[in-house]
């Protein structure tokens, strides 16, 4: 099953650590003002084919790899509003557009503010059968440090200041949806 909840939590952490929004509280409160109520339909609707959406899921991370790999950044993009946006792209009634991914050069520093922080190894992993944590081997993880692929966790020192001098140089607002999110109650 899908868990709106989780994912609602894991938005919120991004935001804990700076990867999206500028202000921590107030990101944190678009997202339940605004994607919570949004994402609810969408859920339903994986639940329902969960096979096809792993299908397109695995096809949307290849191609973030690839691009990766050949030097870009990439965003996905996705809302309750895909559907103008099929619209727009002229999709046949019978596409489900899920999410867009933007593509190109990124204008904040490679780091992006520092490693997404991850559950426990061992919360992640099971060997044989649920419960039996993966055990996590030194080896390996000394290996992927020294590729660079386990960097210093999110968010770094100067996080906060990067974010700001990205929102003014681009003219960006200080929200996290395109579309109108209610106000907040006292």
């Amino acid at each position: 099953a899908y868990e709106i909840e989780k994912w609602i939590q894991d938005l919120k952490n991004l935001a804990d650590t700076r990867r999206i929004g500028v202000d921590v509280e107030e990101t944190k409160s678009q997202i339940d003002r605004g994607l919570r109520p949004a994402f609810g339909a969408a859920w339903r609707q994986m639940a329902q084919s969960p096979l096809a959406f792993m299908d397109l899921g695995l096809a949307v991370c290849q191609a973030m790899l690839i691009a990766y790999d050949e030097g870009l950044g990439v965003c996905c993009m996705s809302g309750p509003r895909l559907e103008q946006v099929a619209s727009l792209l002229n999709l046949p009634e019978t596409a489900v557009p899920v999410c867009l991914m933007s593509v190109g050069y990124p204008a904040e520093s490679w780091e992006a503010g520092g490693q997404t922080v991850k559950a426990p190894f061992d919360t992640l992993f099971w060997e044989m059968q649920y419960g039996r944590p993966f055990p996590r081997d030194p080896a390996v993880l000394a290996e992927l440090e020294q590729a660079n692929m386990i960097q210093t966790p999110a968010p770094l020192p100067w996080r906060d200041a990067e974010l700001k001098y990205l929102m003014q140089a681009l003219g960006l607002e200080t929200r996290v949806t395109a579309f109108p999110i209610p106000p907040a109650t006292s």
